[in-house]
Order: structure tokens, then sequence, then C-alpha cells
């Protein structure tokens, strides 16, 4: 199958870049990624630290009479420093062994895609997926990817997607895992759309299952408004996890009680200022909240949607409530190019039966200088610190996140 896969899409860019390769070129783009990061994460009295050098080539080419066309990327990350004391676990740049020798690695994406008579697009191949219940992760060296077949399209001004991922790859893997439950491949659907109201309001639902083992639904309620000078926005999420069937045949790795998340988030921006607050609430249901898929040997990388999700922390434990602030300036007109945002999130337990839970707070900082002199150079500094206080022993966990990230975007056509 694999075999034939491969041999399709062969195929299909031999005949297209034989007859029609100046169409496909010229309406197409060449986009070239550097990336040069570094991450020091420390935990209590341990420090890893992971160095890499990244690049990432995408092409997108036009289409061929208007109706087909492929995209293609290859990505490769060249470790710089990254071996680790056995059994401390990866920090999370660049995939280690179990003895703790840390590797390059690199992937590739590629896709066959068709015009739906310019009202949309379909794709089927392995690619870059970001929506609220199936997303790749791209904050590390190398993106994430999804094997899937992906169709989004818009009439009426409501914008559609479906999704059918068969697997999935990790941000720091080159292979790819099956997407599946007990043994049996089980392809993660999505369906998720959303609609702009054009005054202001703008809504999104989408929802998700993977037969067996869970069904997912995610809505948000978007608001913008000006006032006086101010733009304020403002978010009211939705999300929802339930088993279904799992736990049935396997009581100890499941549960049928539905999780559930709500989250507000509140900014308002003036002249060069922003700042903002947020609300995380979580049910109690016995686990963390189930935002990613099940696939061999693990669970796929799918990020949390909440408002405060931050550097280290998610805040979506089993019942935990958080509360976050924010705020940020761009120095445009003294210092060009520079920009400063601060986060920091307080959240905790506080169950019926149980008033000894774990507190956690978490504050990042993050600095961005984009170089005014080269065009698409950036560098960034990311600081982050959770801590964890258990009530009821008394013991505390602290985790910190140095990342240092030179970026070098250029679009060669």
């Amino acid at each position: 199958m694999k075999l034939a896969r491969l041999s399709a899409l062969t195929a299909a860019m031999t005949l297209i870049s034989a007859t029609h390769a100046n169409d496909l070129i010229n309406d197409g783009t060449l986009d070239l990624h550097l990336r040069n990061y570094y991450l020091n994460s420390q935990a209590d009295n341990n420090s890893n630290i992971q160095w890499s050098q990244a690049f990432s080539v995408d092409f997108s080419s036009g289409f061929y009479k208007n109706i087909i066309g492929f995209d293609l990327g290859v990505h490769y990350a060249l470790k710089l420093r990254g071996d680790i004391p056995a059994g401390d676990g990866t920090p999370g740049l660049l995939p280690v062994d179990a003895n703790g020798k840390a590797d390059s690695y690199g992937k590739t994406s590629y896709a066959i895609k068709v015009n739906l008579a310019d009202m949309g697009m379909a794709k089927y191949g392995r690619m870059f997926i970001d929506t609220p219940l199936l997303n790749n992760n791209y904050s590390r060296s190398l993106p994430g990817l999804t094997e899937a077949f992906y169709a989004e399209g818009s009439f009426q001004g409501v914008n559609m997607y479906g999704i059918w991922a068969t697997k999935s790859n990790d941000r720091i893997s080159s292979g790819f895992m099956d997407l599946m439950v007990n043994g049996k491949k089980e392809a993660v659907k999505v369906l998720g759309g959303g609609y702009d109201f054009g005054n202001g309001i703008a809504v999104n639902l989408a929802a998700g299952q993977q037969d067996d083992v869970a069904r997912k639904y995610y809505a948000d309620l978007g608001y913008a408004m000006g006032l006086q000078g101010v733009s304020i926005e403002s978010s009211l999420q939705y999300g929802q996890s339930s088993a279904r069937g799992y736990s049935k045949s396997n009581p100890g790795n499941g549960t049928d009680e539905p999780q559930k998340s709500w989250g507000l988030s509140v900014s308002a921006g003036m002249h060069q200022a922003t700042f903002g607050i947020s609300y995380q609430r979580l049910n109690q249901s016995g686990a963390t909240y189930a935002n990613n898929w099940s696939g061999q040997g693990g669970m796929n990388d799918t990020e949390y949607f909440g408002p405060n999700s931050l550097m280290i922390s998610d805040f979506n434990g089993d019942g935990q409530k958080s509360w976050g602030l924010n705020a940020g300036y761009d120095f445009t007109g003294m210092i060009d190019g520079l920009s400063i945002d601060l986060t920091y999130v307080k959240g905790g337990v506080d169950s019926k039966d149980n008033t000894k839970d774990t507190d956690e707070n978490e504050y990042n900082l993050t600095a961005v200088y984009a170089l005014p002199q080269i065009e698409n150079l950036s560098v960034s500094a990311q600081y982050a610190k959770n801590t964890k206080k258990d009530k009821f022993s008394g013991t505390k966990e602290t985790e910190k996140q140095i990342r240092l990230i030179v970026k070098y975007d250029m679009s060669v056509f």
C-alpha cells in the first residue's frame, strides 16, 4: 500500500512536471526556513541542554489546468549539542536513545492537491495540519506532520474543512506511527467550520472521532471591537472529550466520564501596548484532558487549545482551574524591531473531598528582536518557570526552560 501511494505520487508529479513544469513553477512558491535553536531544560537539580540548526525547504506548485498540483517539503535538523545522561529523557529538541545519545533527524512532506472549483482545495499526503482538535506542533526545530486526506472550502461566507488522518509524526522524530486502537488501525476523522458575521462576531465549531476510543468537540465564539482608540478582542471556548467503547473493554485505561474544558480570554490593545486576562477550567473526570489521539506505541502530539496553555504547562489537569495575566509592548519608535511579552498563570484544584491538592503557577517571558537591516531575520529569547506545590506533602517541584532562537525565512520565488 505504501509503495502504491508513493508510486502514484511520483507518477503524478512526473507527468505534471514533464508537460507543464514552467506553468507550475511560475505559479508556485519556494520558501526557505532556517532555525537555530538552543534549549536549556532544568528540572529541580538537573539541567539538560540541546542545540540544533534546522533547515526547511517548502515548494508549493500552481495548478495544472487549474485542477491539480503538488506540495513538497524537505526538513532536516542538525545536532550541534544534545547528549544527556541516560534516563533523563529528552528536553524535546532532538531525539534521544536509551543511552542518552541525541541524533540529527529529518523528514519529508508531500501532497497531491486538487482545486475545488476555486472554492477550496483537497489534499492527500503528509502535511502540516493546524486545527483545534487535530494539529501538528512547530515549536521546536522541525514541524510535526500528519498523513491525511484534507479538504477545505468556503461557501457563502462559511468556511469548512474535513480531515481523515491515518498516520502521525511528532516534532522530534523522522518516522510516522499508525493511528490505531488496541492493535487495530483507526483513522481520526474531523469535521469543522466557521463563520464571520462581519460585525466583529465569529464562531468556529469542530467535531472529531476515533472509533472505539474517543469522540471530541470544540466550539469558540469570538468578538472584536474598537472603543476610543482601544482594540478589544475576546474569545469564549468550550471543548469536550468522551471515551467511547474503549473503557468498556479496558476499564483500567479509560473513562466514560466526559472531560470538559472552558476558556475565556479578553485582550486590549492601545497604541503599542497590549494587556490580557484569561480564565480556564476543567471538570473532574479522573484524568488530564485528552487532547491527543491514540497511535501505535503512544499518543500523537496534538496540542491543547486552552487560553492558559504555556511553554511548560497546559494547566489542563483533572479539575484544574487557572487564571492568566498578560502584558506586551512593541518598542517601535524607540528600538525598532523589539517586542516584549510577559504572561503569568496561576492554577489549582479544589476538589470537594480534598482541600490539599496541588497548586501550580508559571510565568513566561519572551523578547523578540526583528533586525530592521535584514528582512525576515529575527532573534528571540524565551524564559519559563513552572512551580508545583503539593499542599498535602509540602513538596515543591520547579521546572525552568531557556530558549534562544534565531530564525530566517526567505521567499525564493
